[in-house]
């Protein structure tokens, strides 16, 4: 797997999946029903950033839609932030979603479950 930094037009984030473009489904957990509720199919990327004078980074777990790019989470990666592997194919975490924290699970292929893992571990590090 190869990765490149690329600098987006638009920001100043910095994509880290660019070339590698994670297909995922995103599911969130329903409290009231103690059901998981499917958001949808998309792209998974994790962007970097770098902020204010220390440069220090700042990092989004970020999944659009593959054919319109609505966005269907854009999460911040935090130090307390929970990430586990579910099952072969898939990642659970907690984030921020519009100011509630909630539980989210994104299904991918088996070959792509501990490299997430791995690099959301490692960016909970740094920030």
């Amino acid at each position: 797997m190869e990765r490149i930094l690329v600098m987006s037009r638009l920001s100043s984030y910095i994509i880290l999946f660019c070339k590698l473009q994670i297909n995922c489904r995103l599911f969130v957990f329903d409290g009231n029903t103690l059901n998981w509720v499917e958001r949808g199919r998309g792209q998974l990327r994790l962007n970097d950033r770098e902020e204010g004078s220390e440069n220090k980074m700042q990092s989004r777990l970020i999944i659009r839609t593959k054919g319109s790019l609505r966005l269907m989470l854009n999460a911040p990666i935090w130090a307390g932030m929970n990430v586990e592997r579910a099952s072969d194919k898939s990642v659970r975490f907690t984030a921020n979603d519009n100011g509630q924290m909630r539980v989210f699970l994104i299904m991918v292929c088996i070959y792509v479950t501990y490299h997430i893992i791995i690099s959301l571990c490692i960016i909970k590090m740094f920030n």
